[in-house]
């Protein structure tokens, strides 16, 4: 029994040895302009998203919609900026209000997919 116990908690650390480093080689969002959940008395100009890790642009998107509708919100493409590698940057028109939906996507350098969402309304 006790070979069984130290069998599972060294593949359980094991597990946890190579899993580490492939959590941490992905982008995730450290910080979104508008916020998560933000309820905002003026509209956005532009959504900002910063990464954990240097990113990718061109492997990367932004796609905003109308949260009740579904209904895309036409934009451009998502951009990075130069001196700021880990930060995308998404021009808006001028919304309306109501809930939005925020979709992204970002390739990190080192190749790692990762994708997320998050809400956002418009007084």
């Amino acid at each position: 029994m006790k070979a069984v116990m130290a069998s599972s908690k060294a593949a359980f650390v094991l597990l946890l040895l190579l899993w580490h480093p492939l959590a941490q080689a992905h982008a995730f969002i450290e910080h979104s302009q508008p916020k998560t959940g933000e309820e905002l008395a003026v509209a956005p100009k532009e959504i900002i998203l910063t990464y954990t890790k240097n990113i990718e642009p061109v492997f990367c998107s932004i796609q905003l919609s109308r949260e009740a509708s579904q209904e895309p919100v036409k934009t451009e493409k998502a951009h990075g900026i130069d001196d700021e590698p880990n930060k995308l940057v998404l021009a808006l028109p001028e919304l309306s209000p109501g809930e939005y939906h925020v979709y992204w996507v970002v390739v990190s350098r080192d190749g790692h997919r990762t994708m997320g969402d998050y809400t956002f309304v418009v007084h």
